[in-house]
């Protein structure tokens, strides 16, 4: 019963881009523990753009942007598929490697490691997930 449901409703929705960069934003940010302010500085946007890209809001960002915003992703070694009516993220070795170092953090210390990867982040434009002072 609840299989049918479910599937009568995604008949009705329409996949489009919108809906698929929410989906993969939102996604993403959470198995990254990050907030919207934190990928909003590594990816160059602002936080209300990221805000309306997760929110599906209908002054919706340029594709550009989007881009930047799943860069930041990449680059840390998630894989991104997009198609006509699904997505796929793949979490390498590399972005799990990551994201468990970042879990391992308190609050703290996650501060000051992010603090010190977005002044060398912003200096290379590059993260690194395996310096410890700049990109655990």
């Amino acid at each position: 019963m609840t299989h049918n449901i479910i599937e009568s409703q995604a008949q009705r929705v329409r996949i489009t881009t919108a809906v698929k960069s929410a989906v993969l934003v939102r996604a993403l940010r959470n198995a990254f523990a990050m907030s919207q302010s934190y990928l909003a500085e590594l990816s160059g946007s602002s936080r209300p753009t990221l805000n309306r890209i997760e929110t599906m809001d209908k002054r919706s960002p340029r594709s550009d942007t989007v881009d930047d915003v799943l860069q930041v992703f990449r680059d840390m070694g998630a894989e991104i598929s997009i198609g006509d009516e699904e997505v796929a993220i793949r979490f390498t070795r590399e972005a799990l490697a990551f994201v468990a170092k970042e879990l391992a953090m308190s609050a703290t210390q996650r501060d000051t490691v992010r603090a010190n990867r977005l002044s060398s982040t912003s200096e290379s434009g590059i993260i690194d997930p395996d310096n410890p002072e700049v990109g655990s």
